[in-house]
């Protein structure tokens, strides 16, 4: 999928420049994380973990999953990343981003807008 939204652009290549970005972009990327398991794998403070998620979740970067936990029932945030794979190319003084969707953001997209239709149809 070719970004073509300036500020998306801009959100992507700022998340790409900062290491730990990067790195939490990389550790919510294959599966849906706790807080507390990026905090331990970056060993940065639980606030500015936090901080930044929102800051990436806000640019749709990554997205909120929610659960159930399995041992005592208690709804629990885990964060997934929105794109597997995202591809920078600079040609002729233009920047291309062009980023692959997770299946769960297709699976997520594809939900809302047969709901929609559904809707529509009641209507």
């Amino acid at each position: 999928m070719l970004i073509k939204d300036r500020t998306m652009k801009n959100s992507i290549l700022r998340a790409l420049a900062d290491p730990i970005d990067t790195e939490i972009i990389r550790i919510v990327g294959a599966e849906a994380r706790p807080v507390a398991d990026i905090v331990e794998q970056l060993q940065i403070s639980t606030s500015s973990t936090y901080r930044r998620l929102k800051n990436l979740e806000e640019t749709g970067i990554v997205f909120i999953e929610r659960f159930l936990e399995e041992n005592t029932g208690t709804p629990s945030n885990r964060y997934r990343a929105s794109f597997s794979h995202i591809n920078v190319s600079f040609n002729h003084n233009e920047t291309t981003i062009d980023a692959e969707p997770t299946t769960k953001v297709i699976e997520q997209t594809y939900h809302l807008f047969s709901t929609l239709r559904n809707r529509g149809r009641k209507l």
